[in-house]
């Protein structure tokens, strides 16, 4: 099985319904008129721009960040990241090992079991896996696709690179994507964008891993009381019938300012995912503009937190509207996974004002392009970055690796 993965700005474009954007604007602030014009009805597709943050790149920062300015936000839902692992598997040429299953256990109890991602990564959280603070016969199962498992001792340190001597290294053959959608009132411009976006989506990601076979889910939701509070349709591999689905839907409801992002995260980790033996990517994006309520803002985050045990990648797609409370649970959610916060900006000139997150550096692109290259992403098993030429607008600084100079921002 061969995956064409080809990240030039050139096919991309091909790839989405409209020329790609952002060459004439470089940095500094957004355009007054927006990428967009007028913008009545905001059906108009490849419109909407957006960044990303990974919060497992810079670590230090995210926990620094937890303890400080979302210190009250943490008071009202938390996971216990000290200790945090990031777990590698490889083979002997170093290639990664795509859902391959990792057991950290010692002599009384096993702690984590979780596929890897097609990256060969997982997370491992001794405190919230409930392992011992010390255990000097804490061991690691790593059980390959198509090889026999192994069992090796635990590293030390933050980062465990295992490998495993002859075991294949395959591609995802198989890509699940849901989408889980706030379809509350103030979120009508995001649930029309994605009615209009979805299959130039689709595209772009079969145009470049055409011998994948890729199922789509649907979560939309609202809040206790409103007409409902969770819809689901499990996953399908006809576009036809999701597009359907999801062009039956309508924003409405909510009133508060919270919503049932826990009812929504608990349905998704429900649907019909592929196990890990279909060798399947296994991702969502999150589009969304208010946290859960306080009362349930733990249940979300342990919903996040099964979604890492069962090698699912959430990607928060923050919209207008969201606040302090909302990227806080947003950013957890995607770092157990080991995704990225998507956030929208005002670039584009849609929607209401977006708030600016609370990260030193983003580059600003166009959504769909950032969402196609996401999947690509998961489906290559290696991070693909923005092209230069897709860059509408950069904030803060990055040194001559690419890397933000956080130190320089704080």
């Amino acid at each position: 099985m061969s995956i064409r993965i080809a990240t030039s700005l050139s096919l991309l474009c091909l790839a989405i319904t409209a020329a790609c954007g952002g060459g004439d604007f470089g940095d500094g602030e957004p355009s007054g008129e927006g990428l967009g014009g007028d913008t009545e009805g905001t059906e108009l597709p490849n419109q909407l721009t957006a960044g990303e943050w990974d919060d497992n790149e810079y670590f230090e920062f995210f926990l620094d960040s937890i303890n400080g300015m979302f210190s009250e936000d943490k008071e009202v839902a938390s996971v216990d990241l000290r200790g945090r692992v990031i777990v590698t598997a490889s083979n002997e040429i170093g290639a990664p090992l795509s859902n391959a299953t990792i057991e950290v256990f010692d002599d009384r109890n096993t702690y984590l079991t979780a596929p890897t991602g097609s990256d060969g990564r997982v997370l491992y959280l001794p405190n919230l896996d409930g392992a011992p603070e010390a255990s000097a016969s804490l061991q690691v199962r790593i059980s390959p696709q198509d090889a026999e498992p192994v069992v090796q001792v635990a590293p030390s340190g933050s980062e465990w690179q295992l490998t495993v001597t002859g075991a294949p290294a395959q591609l995802p053959t198989n890509l699940d994507l849901a989408f889980v959608i706030d379809a509350t009132g103030s979120m009508s411009d995001e649930l029309e964008y994605v009615k209009a976006e979805v299959a130039s989506i689709s595209a772009g990601i079969q145009g470049r891993a055409s011998d994948v076979l890729i199922r789509y889910g649907l979560v939309v939701y609202r809040d206790e009381g409103d007409e409902y509070t969770v819809r689901s349709f499990d996953f399908t591999s006809d576009l036809t019938e999701f597009r359907s689905n999801l062009n039956a839907q309508r924003a409405g409801g909510g009133g508060d300012y919270p919503e049932a992002m826990d009812k929504a995260l608990e349905t998704m980790n429900q649907l019909e995912w592929m196990p890990a033996s279909s060798n399947a990517v296994r991702m969502a994006f999150l589009i969304a503009d208010a946290p859960s309520h306080d009362e349930t803002a733990q249940d979300f985050l342990e919903e996040a937190n099964l979604a890492r045990t069962s090698g699912i990648k959430i990607y928060p797609v923050a919209a207008s509207g969201v606040g302090q409370r909302a990227e806080y649970l947003m950013r957890v959610a995607a770092g157990l996974s080991l995704a990225r916060y998507i956030f929208l900006t005002d670039d584009s000139g849609v929607g209401d004002s977006h708030e600016e997150p609370h990260i030193p550096c983003y580059q600003v692109e166009l959504l769909n392009g950032l969402m196609v290259r996401t999947a690509l992403s998961e489906l290559g098993g290696a991070y693909i970055g923005v092209e230069q030429d897709s860059i509408v607008r950069t904030v803060g600084e990055y040194d001559s690796a690419g890397r933000c100079i956080v130190e320089a921002q704080q």
